[in-house]
């Protein structure tokens, strides 16, 4: 009796695989297992297994008979379809429908009354079957998808995908062809799509997130990318947040960084404190600019920059502008087998931005002492002009008396003939432009009782070196073409019937 129920719960289950390739498939039945596995496929095998079969309700008669499994009137049957095993039972609530096949198990569930309208359905996909084919290759190694129907709408969420190929695995994702090792992607309203935290106790390195993106070529790799992108608010591609008591840095970047945007620092009023003035010049001149080249060598970890640098020895400048060097560590991350470790090294760093200020109001005092050094410049420039001024009315009255004294000379020599005169109605103006270069013109005055007019131009030596003839009376003027004449201080008297009413002094310049 007993070995004809457990032929006919095998006949039974054995019914449902009614597979399209033949000897494909071959099954085992013991106390505590029920077996099928793939034979013929040497690339690919399927094994599936139920350890047992549990139903566990209030009723207390349960009973197997052909194609059922009866739990008391209101729990009817389970029954074996074409396509696979079944149990389903139709009690009036909860109701629900279990179905294992070939490529997937499916559990479903739909309340009494409103079947069709309010569904949950979880389909757990293992793998392909059967021998390689090219135009049937292997789709999924695992496919876990959620669907449910309420009040006519459905609801579909991709939970988990992996693919046979590489493992590869893809979280809330309906894209079965994604580039990634572990792919997710966030289709309903949760603010966090990936959320690691580690909250380890101890003094060694801990990680919430450790990812690496190497290998050989010259392709771009990316250890982590961020983007974010609305219609309106704010948008953080990354943000970093950094607190505690010791070293703390958001970001730390283990080598050289580069941005296309803008890089703005905090500088708010409302989030400052004891603002004041101060004064930069006098400790920016001892500072100490240098030239230099990084260790990359010696402190290959820390990957420092390339190549002939310029700025501060940290220490130098600590001596000057102690509030502006740090203490620093770089903790570098090395695999060492399927383990993490930490090389730390402490060194001093240099805060550049703040030296922006500290430059401005450098310059500003600067510039302050140089206008104060002009003004007083400026200042010396005008008195020595006014001296300049006096000087030259000195100068020209000790010319005039100069030409008086040689005129007198002169009419001594002639023999006591000719005495000097004065016409009062007579006048000489001085020359314009003077200094001049090419030529100047000489304005003038001669009375109409005036018989003769003679314009005289002299050296500084009283030779005579131009005699112009004026025949013109009243007010008139004469240009004096002296291209001639080298550079220098000349002299012009006007001579009125043979006698010199004035004299005045001219410079030419080349």
């Amino acid at each position: 009796m007993k070995n004809n129920f457990l032929l006919t719960v095998l006949t039974l289950l054995l019914a449902g695989y009614t597979l399209p390739l033949a000897a494909q498939l071959s099954s085992s039945l013991t106390p505590a297992q029920l077996l099928f596995s793939d034979q013929s496929n040497p690339l690919a095998s399927l094994g599936m297994s139920i350890s047992g079969i549990n139903i566990q309700n209030n009723f207390n008669i349960t009973s197997i008979t052909d194609n059922s499994v009866s739990a008391g009137s209101d729990l009817i049957q389970s029954r074996i379809d074409g396509s696979g095993f079944t149990i389903q039972d139709f009690a009036v609530f909860p109701a629900s429908n279990g179905h294992l096949n070939r490529k997937e198990l499916n559990f479903q569930t739909e309340g009494a009354g409103l079947i069709g309208l309010d569904r949950e359905t979880w389909r757990f996909g293992i793998t392909d079957v059967g021998d390689y084919d090219e135009s049937d290759p292997v789709e999924s190694a695992l496919f876990l998808t959620y669907n449910r129907i309420i009040d006519d709408i459905a609801i579909f969420h991709p939970i988990m995908y992996v693919t046979p190929n590489d493992g590869s695995v893809g979280i809330g994702t309906f894209n079965t062809s994604f580039n990634a090792q572990l792919y997710v992607q966030e289709f309903g309203q949760e603010a966090v799509g990936i959320w690691s935290t580690n909250t380890s106790i101890g003094s060694s390195a801990k990680w919430g997130i450790y990812s690496i993106a190497e290998g050989s070529g010259d392709g771009v790799r990316y250890g982590v990318v961020g983007s974010a992108a609305t219609g309106s608010g704010t948008n953080y591609g990354v943000f970093g947040s950094g607190s505690g008591a010791g070293t703390v840095y958001a970001v730390y970047a283990s080598g050289n960084m580069a941005y296309t945007g803008t890089l703005t620092d905090v500088s708010d009023r409302k989030f400052k404190k004891n603002i004041r003035e101060f004064s930069a010049l006098e400790r920016i001149m001892q500072l100490r600019p240098k030239t230099y080249e990084m260790k990359r060598d010696e402190f290959k970890g820390m990957n420092l920059a390339n190549g002939l640098r310029y700025g501060f020895i940290a220490q130098e400048l600590q001596e000057v502008f102690p509030e502006l060097v740090q203490k620093q560590v770089n903790a570098t991350p090395y695999q060492e087998a399927d383990s993490l470790n930490v090389e730390e090294i402490d060194y001093l760093g240099v805060e550049y931005i703040p030296m922006i200020p500290v430059l401005t109001k450098g310059m500003q005092e600067q510039q302050e002492q140089i206008e104060e050094k002009e003004e007083r410049l400026s200042k010396l420039e005008r008195q020595n002009q006014a001296l300049e001024r006096e000087n030259q009315e000195l100068e020209n009255r000790l010319d005039q008396l100069e030409i008086l004294v040689q005129q007198l000379s002169q009419q001594t020599s002639g023999g006591g003939n000719t005495t000097t005169t004065t016409i009062s109605d007579a006048r000489l103006d001085q020359n314009q432009p003077n200094p001049f270069n090419n030529s100047t013109s000489i304005p003038y005055f001669i009375p109409n009782t005036v018989q003769s007019a003679v314009l005289e131009v002299t050296d500084a030596q009283g030779r005579v070196l131009k005699s112009l003839p004026i025949t013109d009376r009243g007010q008139g003027k004469t240009i004096l073409e002296t291209d001639l004449l080298s550079g220098g201080v000349y002299f012009y008297s006007l001579s009125l019937d043979g006698k010199v009413v004035d004299t005045k002094k001219m410079i030419a310049v080349k």
